[in-house]
């Protein structure tokens, strides 16, 4: 690197003393150390965001399963109850009437089957959950009636109704709606973005229906899912949310972050801009007097005349070979 004060030297722009490249260096080093940091912290933010919402969607999978478990449990009961008002529910001409007020209690029942020795085939047990009811016959004078055809939105649970005369018990089929079942979860969750899917497992495979928001194929194919199982049925509740609406927030944050962290490093480059500019601006005044001051020497060294300059306060004088050579004496023997 050039000296700006030597003669004939280029000056290349560049501060001269060591302290202001190491004061340049230690700025560029902090504006990376700040980039790094505000990355790092953004990165963290996100994977602590998406745990949170995993956790949250954990806990309302949870809350929702026991919620159907409580639906479904209250059916048993409640058909029991409307049995009681309606003896002889038996009887083919009392079973549709007992049907009918049953349907008018419960919301989710979509159908009533009556068991029988013709009705044969594979439901659940309120009794036994994870059991399978396939020979189960009523007495001899009950009337079977049809079973429907299987269908995944149709959750077929086996409801044993205690006889009156308290011999026995009357078996009955109580086909679940899974639409009707999620009606009331279904505005909550299209109101808070959420996909509700139920699925049954075992004997109740085949059961599966979804309800909640509207979302287009980009949310769906990257949803933060949690699953539970319902209490007491083979039944299991996916809950899903974008996580795009997860991170809603964090991108608001990050947004704030990266603002932040341009407007330190800015100013950081700006002081560090100004000072080597006004060290650049030194460095020029200060060759810019050396260099005169080399034009001045010249001038007085070179000159014809004798050109004695007195030191104020000061017990000696300058004086050019000039004036040496008029006086005929040195400095020295001039002081």
């Amino acid at each position: 690197m050039s000296d700006p004060g030597a003669p004939g030297g280029a000056y290349d722009g560049w501060p001269i003393h060591s302290r202001y490249r190491t004061t340049v260096v230690g700025g560029l080093l902090l504006v990376t150390l700040v980039c790094v940091a505000a990355f790092y912290s953004v990165r963290q933010d996100r994977q602590t965001t998406l745990a949170a919402g995993h956790r949250t969607m954990e806990l309302v999978a949870r809350v929702l399963a026991e919620q159907i478990g409580s639906t479904i449990d209250r059916i048993p009961a409640t058909l029991q109850y409307e049995a009681d008002l309606m003896p002889g529910v038996a009887s083919k001409d009392t079973f549709a009437a007992f049907e009918q007020g049953a349907r008018a209690r419960i919301p989710q029942l979509r159908s009533l089957t009556a068991g029988g020795c013709a009705n044969e085939r594979e439901v659940v047990d309120e009794a036994r959950p994870d059991g399978v009811w396939v020979h189960s016959c009523w007495p001899s004078s009950a009337h079977a009636v049809a079973s429907p055809a299987a269908d995944a939105a149709i959750f077929p649970l086996l409801v044993r109704l205690a006889a009156q005369n308290g011999r026995g018990a009357v078996p009955v089929v109580a086909n679940i709606d899974c639409a009707a079942l999620l009606a009331r979860l279904a505005a909550m969750a299209r109101d808070e973005g959420l996909i509700l899917t139920v699925a049954g497992k075992g004997v109740a495979s085949g059961f599966h229906c979804s309800a909640g928001a509207s979302l287009g194929p980009e949310k769906l194919s990257d949803l933060e899912p949690a699953r539970s199982p319902v209490p007491g049925y083979p039944l299991t509740i996916d809950v899903g949310r974008p996580r795009a609406d997860i991170l809603r927030e964090w991108r608001r944050n990050t947004w704030t972050t990266l603002a932040r962290t341009l407007a330190i490093s800015s100013f950081v480059l700006l002081l560090l801009y100004a000072m080597v500019r006004q060290v650049r601006r030194q460095a020029l005044a200060n060759r810019e007097l050396r260099a005169g001051e080399q034009r001045w020497r010249a001038v007085f060294d070179e000159a014809p005349v004798g050109i004695v300059m007195l030191q104020p306060n000061q017990p000696y004088m300058v004086a050019n070979p000039a004036f040496k050579r008029m006086v005929g004496y040195s400095l020295d023997e001039l002081h």
